[in-house]
């Protein structure tokens, strides 16, 4: 799957969001708002893959940074925080109920700090979704992931 970034600003983004009608928890704004969601730096286009922690060699689940190390191993890495939101606005499919968490390398120390953004389909609409949890916290296996896929070829 490929994804474009960088094509807005990051009020431009907060905008196009509103208007396809994608909802935000507080997490995912003050993730906005501190600008920890680097936008409009130049146009490029990613090849992700969705993949879980069991694909990856972890049948029982893993920390982020467990997954992180099974996922280099397949020449895979984390995401910038911007492809979450440029995966809802390029009608990434999700099934009522159903999200997926971009791969992502760990903001800040604080454990109260949000540690990333899922995406999610509910009833009332997409969701643009941040999240905390600490270093111990263990994944399920079954748990989609959003990486990078190094092996795709990757444009800008």
């Amino acid at each position: 799957m490929k994804v474009e970034i960088g094509i807005h600003t990051s009020a431009e983004l907060l905008q196009e969001l509103k208007e396809q009608r994608i909802q935000l928890n507080p997490f995912a704004l003050q993730l906005f708002e501190d600008q920890m969601i680097q936008t409009k730096q130049r146009g490029q286009t990613l090849s992700v893959l969705v993949i879980t922690p069991s694909d990856l060699g972890a049948p029982f689940g893993a920390t982020l940074a467990e997954l992180v190390e099974h996922a280099a191993q397949k020449d895979l890495e984390p995401c910038p925080l911007a492809v979450a939101p440029y995966l809802l606005l390029q009608d990434i499919l999700l099934t009522k109920d159903e999200y997926v968490t971009l791969a992502s390398l760990p903001i800040a120390k604080e454990e109260t700090y949000p540690r990333g953004l899922y995406l999610r389909k509910r009833d009332d609409g997409l969701w643009l979704r941040g999240y905390r949890c600490d270093d111990d916290f263990i994944f399920p296996p079954s748990m989609k992931f959003v990486f990078i896929d190094l092996k795709a070829p990757q444009e800008g």
